[in-house]
């Protein structure tokens, strides 16, 4: 069940009462023709409303009811699809060093299948320099893996594969992203740092119709990796 839930059931609760005691102390206020309108005088007693309106807030208790079971099925669908190896792939930020500029975009797959990438998108409010090219770094079974594979109108001219998650004893397998420009972008992002870009993944389970997008929106800092610590996290990949 979502946390906002209860914070949904009091509210309508709250709405309902507040709505029905309205009526009842203005009743009197109303004019005529609309008194006449909601009811028979002869049937406009305290009672009467109680009674008339006891199948309404049945029929809004039903439906309250029936909303919270659909999210409670939902969630239980999404941790089904997770045990199972049906799990979605995510696309990350993270930092592989303490340098405000040394972040990467990490690709994990939470899937049993695996997945195919297909293209990657890089946009912002600044004019950025053109995409040249994207590194895939990773670690599968033990072995470093450092692949530059050339872009072309966001298209990658290969298609590199990333394993599923079979073994539930280790971790996830992932690929970490980082864009290469024509230009150097050390003054745009010193000057631009905080500034919010979107970046978009798009991959493919294979045997499957349709892709999949995966996006995310850092900070210019967060996605241009700092040279300096690409030696201590070649050694920490190797060290996994």
């Amino acid at each position: 069940m979502k946390s906002q839930n209860p914070f949904v059931v009091a509210t309508l609760t709250f709405l309902i009462f507040a709505a029905f005691f309205f009526v009842v102390r203005f009743w009197s206020g109303l004019p005529a023709d609309i008194q006449n309108f909601l009811c028979k005088p002869e049937d406009c007693t305290v009672q009467g409303w109680a009674s008339a309106s006891a199948g309404w807030v049945g029929f809004i208790a039903a439906l309250i009811g029936a909303w919270l079971v659909f999210g409670q099925l939902k969630e239980q669908q999404k941790q089904t699809a997770f045990l199972t190896g049906d799990g979605t792939p995510t696309l990350e930020s993270v930092r592989a060093g303490q340098a405000e500029t040394s972040g990467r975009l990490r690709v994990i797959n939470w899937n049993r299948r695996t997945l195919v990438f297909r293209s990657f998108d890089l946009s912002s409010e600044k004019s950025l320099p053109g995409l040249k090219a994207v590194r895939f770094l990773g670690n599968v079974d033990g072995a470093v893996l450092d692949w530059t594979i050339p872009v072309t109108s966001g298209r990658l001219e290969m298609s590199p594969a990333l394993h599923g998650w079979i073994d539930r004893n280790k971790p996830p397998i992932f690929y970490d992203l980082e864009p290469i420009f024509a230009e150097d972008t050390h003054e745009l992002v010193k000057a631009s740092r905080q500034m919010r870009a979107r970046v978009t993944v798009t991959v493919r389970f294979p045997g499957t119709n349709g892709e999949s997008l995966l996006s995310i929106e850092p900070t210019l800092a967060e996605i241009f990796s700092n040279r300096i610590v690409d030696e201590m996290y070649h050694t920490h990949l190797r060290d996994r």
